[in-house]
């Protein structure tokens, strides 16, 4: 009877599984080329599943397991998308620290209409240059300036002190903005590849003044997030691929081992969960996240989110 017991749960979970990555597929338009690569992927979406599942019962206040990554290594995943970095915080710039201004208990950026849309990377790990870029986007529109989208192709092409589609630093990043000033996205589309640099002096739609590192410290973010406006940040993505909705709380997530970045809109207080949190742009499409959004707990610095914050000046 146990056995009999046993078998039918297994087939249930099986069944339950084939279903969801049928729904997975549908949803996301997945394509694949063989049946042994379906198989495959049928595997890493078991596999990533079952992380999601754990995920789910550790860190109530998020949803976990819907997500375009389902179908992929975690391995596979970080290869693709994330980039380790090590804090360098060595190009000569000022330190923000807290000004004792005060801010209101809860501001967003994408509110006012200061952000331009999350945008999808693909297969370049250039999340350094689409954080940085869209940091300048909103400093350019705050400054009274219509919001448009800036280059980051002429970033990944042209920043030299960083690494194109193997990464590179909000630091250096920031200051090749400054030094060079930004082409329109229009004028210098993204291919998502490294490619030979065409910038166009006569082209450059907005010139930067000067940019900043942020204390790390999570009030001072806070303040200079209102009081300036989106800030980058560096991050561990460890809960991100198969992140859903809700406020990420994650129990295992090292503030040490930065490998993404991305920018900081808002922040504000959940109260059905209790929490305060961070709400932040990807780029990695709509498709993935609260519409290519995210929201992380505030105030414990979760997966290193103050580590290294870096933004525009006004």
């Amino acid at each position: 009877m146990k056995l009999l017991i046993a078998l039918v749960v297994v087939t249930a979970v099986l069944c339950s599984d084939a279903a969801d990555f049928a729904s997975f597929r549908q949803k996301y338009n997945k394509n694949y080329a063989s049946e042994a690569e379906e198989s495959r992927r049928y595997a890493s979406f078991r596999d990533t599943l079952r992380v999601a599942r754990l995920l789910n019962k550790l860190d109530k206040s998020a949803v976990y397991g819907d997500s375009p990554f389902m179908d992929m290594t975690e391995e596979e995943f970080a290869v693709t998308y994330l980039r380790p970095m090590q804090v360098n915080k060595t190009l000569p710039t000022s330190t923000v620290s807290a000004s004792g201004a005060g801010y209101p208990s809860a501001w967003d950026w994408d509110d006012q209409g200061k952000v331009t849309p999350p945008e999808n990377e693909l297969q370049c790990g250039a999340c350094w240059a689409f954080s940085t870029v869209a940091a300048f986007e909103s400093n350019n529109a705050i400054k009274g300036n219509p919001l448009v989208s800036l280059s980051r192709q002429q970033m990944i092409d042209c920043d030299t002190a960083d690494a194109g589609c193997e990464g590179g630093d909000p630091d250096t990043a920031a200051q090749y903005a400054v030094d060079k000033g930004l082409e329109l996205e229009a004028d210098y589309p993204y291919v998502a590849k490294d490619g030979r640099c065409k910038y166009k002096a006569n082209k450059v739609a907005f010139q930067p003044t000067g940019w900043a590192d942020i204390e790390s410290n999570e009030e001072t973010i806070a303040e200079a997030l209102y009081t300036t406006g989106p800030i980058t940040v560096a991050m561990n993505a460890t809960p991100m691929q198969t992140y859903h909705r809700g406020i990420m709380n994650p129990k295992f997530c090292s503030p040490y081992m930065l490998d993404t970045t991305v920018l900081l809109v808002g922040y504000g207080h959940d109260d059905q969960t209790g929490l305060d949190f961070w709400r932040a742009k990807n780029s990695w499409g709509t498709s993935w996240g609260e519409d290519g959004f995210f929201r992380i707990v505030r105030g414990t610095n979760a997966c290193g989110i103050a580590e290294w914050p870096v933004q525009p000046t006004l």
